[in-house]
């Protein structure tokens, strides 16, 4: 089954909410999931938020990585009126701003997955509608294992 992903930028750098193994092991796994895309298994969204997140990365290496995965990226979107309506009325639901964007994007990429470390998206993604959330762990558990 072909599964079409987007990811917050977060997800693969916030090192205060998974161990640094872990973390390594995310990184390491989902790297080679990208690379999958080829088979046609995996397919990665990609978004204007997120080149605007990534240019903030502290970790110059990291940034270099996540930049190189835009390359398999089968979609791009670019900010639009129907992104910026969809991050409102998420943003009334609680979803943080930038949060917004990246879910607005996702959805509106026909995602099956946004994956993200951030506890917000997490604990609110019951309300989201044909779209799962996960983590970067939870998901290589889940679909790729």
């Amino acid at each position: 089954m072909v599964q079409k992903i987007e990811w917050t930028v977060r997800a693969l750098n916030d090192l205060n909410n998974i161990s640094p193994p872990l973390h390594n092991f995310a990184i390491s796994n989902f790297s080679r999931s990208v690379n999958i895309y080829t088979l046609g298994n995996l397919k990665l969204a990609w978004s204007y938020i997120l080149d605007y997140e990534n240019s903030k990365n502290p970790y110059e290496d990291r940034k270099e990585q996540v930049k190189g995965w835009k390359k398999y990226a089968v979609t791009d979107i670019q900010e639009n009126a129907e992104v910026l309506e969809r991050a409102i009325f998420l943003n009334s639901k609680g979803f943080k701003k930038l949060d917004s964007l990246h879910i607005a994007c996702a959805i509106i990429s026909i995602c099956d997955y946004i994956l993200t470390t951030d506890d917000n998206i997490l604990k609110r993604s019951e309300i989201l509608e044909g779209i799962k959330v996960n983590d970067p762990i939870g998901f290589i558990k889940e679909v790729l294992s």
